[in-house]
C-alpha cells in the first residue's frame, strides 16, 4: 500500500512538504500521529509490516511514544505477533519509527478480518497528539473462496481501445473476504474515486468466477455520475475483464465499455 499521512489537519497546521531533508513536515503546532489509519495485510503476507508513528517536526532529542494493544477476533501467537515493544523512540534529528506486526497464517476459515488496534497513551515532552492517534491493522484471511489479495496494490487498467491508466486495489475497511476496493481512473474519463467489487467464484474452490460492482456513485468531470459493472476474474492469469455502464446524474446511460485489470 503506497504511503500517505492520512487525517485532516486540526487548526493552524499549515504548509506540508514531502522533503525529509527539511526540519518539518507540517508548520505549526508539534504533534504525533499514525500515518495511516487502516492497515490491511493477508495472513499470509510472510513478512512483518509497520504502523508508522510520525511527529511533524524534527526535535534535537528522543521522543517516546507509548502505546497500547487491543485485539478484535485475534490472539496474540496464534493469529499475530507484535514485535515492537512500547515505548517506542523516534530519535533526535528523525520523523518516523514503525510499530511493527506479524501475522501468522493458518488454514483457518474466517469469513471477517482479524483486528489488531495500535493506540497511542502518551507522548515524551508534552508534545501532543493529533489526527490520527490510533491505527488499525486488518489481518484478511487468506483462505477465502476467492484470492481478491493477488489484486492488492498497483494495478493496470486498459480502458479497451481507448487509455491505460494506472490504479490501487486494496481490501476493504473490514477486510471482508471477496471483496476487492479499486481506486484509479476505471473509465478513462479522469475519474478516480474507489470503487467495491465482489467476487464470486463459479465453483466451490474455483481459481475463477464473477466480479461485480453494485450501481453506485462516481465522482467524474466535476459532476457525480453512476457506474456498475460485471464480468470475470482469474487468479491463474491474474486477469479481471470487466463489462462496465457509466450513467449521466439523470440515470440514462452516458457510454459503455470494457476494462481489463492485471497487477504490475
Amino acid at each position: 500500500m503506497k504511503k500517505i499521512f492520512v487525517g485532516i489537519l486540526m487548526a493552524g497546521v499549515i504548509g506540508f512538504s514531502g522533503c525529509e531533508e527539511q526540519d518539518f513536515l507540517f508548520d505549526g503546532p508539534h504533534f504525533v500521529s499514525f500515518t495511516q489509519s487502516s492497515i490491511s495485510l493477508s495472513e499470509n503476507a510472510g513478512a512483518p509490516v509497520g504502523a508508522v508513528v510520525q511527529i511533524s517536526q524534527k526535535r534535537d532529542f528522543d521522543v517516546q511514544v507509548s502505546f497500547e494493544v487491543n485485539a478484535e477476533g485475534a490472539v496474540a501467537g496464534q493469529d499475530y505477533n507484535v514485535l515492537t515493544t512500547s515505548p517506542v523512540t523516534i530519535p533526535a534529528g528523525q520523523f518516523e519509527v514503525p510499530i511493527m506486526i506479524e501475522p501468522i497464517d493458518n488454514t483457518d476459515f474466517e469469513t471477517e478480518a482479524r483486528k489488531v488496534t495500535f493506540t497511542i497513551t502518551s507522548v515524551s515532552n508534552d508534545i501532543g497528539v493529533q489526527v490520527n492517534e490510533s491505527a488499525e491493522v486488518n489481518i484478511v484471511n487468506d483462505d477465502c473462496p476467492s484470492k481478491s489479495n493477488i489484486w492488492w496494490g498497483n494495478l493496470t487498467m486498459v480502458d479497451v481501445g481507448f487509455s491505460t491508466n494506472p490504479g490501487v486495489g486494496s481490501a476493504n475497511s473490514n477486510g471482508d473476504c471477496d471483496v476487492l476496493v479499486i481506486e484509479g481512473d476505471l473509465i478513462g474519463g479522469g475519474a478516480s474515486a474507489p470503487i467495491t467489487f465482489y467476487l464470486t467464484p463459479s465453483t466451490e474452490g474455483a481459481s475463477n468466477g464473477t466480479i461485480e460492482a453494485p450501481k453506485g456513485l462516481y465522482d467524474c468531470c466535476a459532476t457525480a455520475y453512476e457506474y456498475e459493472a460485471e464480468g470475470t476474474y482469474d487468479e491463474t492469469t491474474q486477469t479481471i475483464n470487466l463489462d462496465y455502464t457509466f450513467f449521466r446524474a439523470d440515470g440514462s446511460v452516458f457510454w459503455t465499455g470494457q476494462t481489463i485489470i492485471t497487477p504490475n
